[in-house]
């Protein structure tokens, strides 16, 4: 690999991991697998993306362990399309979590 074309000021370490360089193939070709995924669906409408849990929580900046235990399961949440590979509606998820955000809100201003 050209070694010119490293970017001198990326935290190599930090993208890697806490734990540093610790990707083995399989690990580095999932996560490239995901970024791609990720690169092709910033171009989709919301209301049309529907989203992997490990995808969804990656977009939320969670775990995907955390979607679906503190998150997914909660009421009102919104169900995803199938059953076997569960995707959830980008749109849906974001006014559910939207409107989540005013009652907080609406709860703070009133008291």
């Amino acid at each position: 690999m050209a070694q010119g074309n490293v970017d001198q000021g990326t935290d190599w370490a930090g993208l890697a991991g806490a734990g540093g360089w610790e990707m083995n193939t399989d690990q580095l070709i999932a996560k490239l697998d995901e970024l791609i995924a990720a690169t092709r669906s910033a171009a989709i409408p919301a209301n049309m993306r529907w989203l992997s849990a490990d995808s969804m929580a990656a977009l939320l900046d969670m775990s995907p362990r955390q979607f679906a235990e503190r998150l997914a399961c909660k009421p009102g949440f919104p169900r995803p399309a199938r059953e076997g590979h569960p995707r959830w509606n980008v749109a849906e998820v974001h006014e559910w979590m939207k409107s989540r955000r005013d009652e907080r809100m609406n709860k703070r201003k009133a008291a």
